[in-house]
């Protein structure tokens, strides 16, 4: 199943990226969903269970819409001085920080990054990066 979850997060990321204009859903309609997750299904050779009164067991529309979900990053790194520890929903967050890298992309910029994931990871990081300075939260 985590292949599955994978591939689906995947997905969800591509058309986070290909989709510039603010907030959109990924999930329009609970059938379509359930038709791709079951065309992914096929494609990664799993097969679909079928529950006691006959529904089909596995991810719901609302599992797999996670581009509301909460991610986090450590900045060690960055070329126009933005270090820190940033969070925010969904691919808005990464966005924001791609954005204020020269090029706006990560490749090639000379910025050291990670998402993490909380603030106890971030701290790990950044200690080893940067062992006598706090980390700073930073406001994208």
């Amino acid at each position: 199943m985590s292949r599955l979850a994978k591939a689906l997060r995947d997905l969800a990321a591509a058309l986070d990226e290909v989709e510039k204009d603010g907030d959109w859903e990924l999930v329009k309609e609970e059938e379509e969903v359930e038709k791709k997750v079951s065309e992914a299904k096929k494609a990664l050779g799993v097969k679909e269970e079928v529950g006691a009164v006959g529904e089909k067991a596995g991810p719901s529309a609302s599992d797999i819409s996670y581009h509301k979900d909460w991610r986090c990053y450590v900045i060690v790194e960055h070329p126009g001085g933005l270090v820190g520890f940033a969070e925010g929903e969904g691919a808005a967050t990464w966005r924001k920080i791609e954005s204020s890298l020269p090029g706006r992309r990560l490749r090639g910029s000379g910025a050291r990054l990670r998402r993490v994931s909380g603030w106890d990871e971030a701290v790990e990081i950044w200690q080893k990066a940067h062992p006598k300075l706090p980390l700073p939260r930073l406001e994208l």
